[in-house]
């Protein structure tokens, strides 16, 4: 990581608020303002991107870390 990158984090969510609007309600858990770029969708928009082959999403499952997963999901993200 240098200066000019940033962290990417994936949240799955059942987020109510539309596809746009999710970013600045993620952002808003960023007390320290690290560079962060969040990325929040819903378990369908998950599934359905996963499914499509989607490479950004595909990346992130390769390369990512856990960093939080909720007992009751089972891993089915992964």
């Amino acid at each position: 990581m240098n200066e000019a990158s940033d962290v990417d984090i994936l949240v799955v969510a059942d987020f109510k608020e539309p596809y746009l609007d999710r970013i600045p309600v993620l952002q808003q858990f960023n007390r320290w303002r690290l560079p962060l770029e969040p990325l929040g969708l819903t378990p369908a928009e998950f599934r359905d991107m996963k499914q499509r082959g989607n490479p950004a999403l595909l990346h992130a499952l390769e390369e990512g870390k856990v960093l939080y997963q909720r007992a009751s999901q089972g891993g089915e993200g992964r």
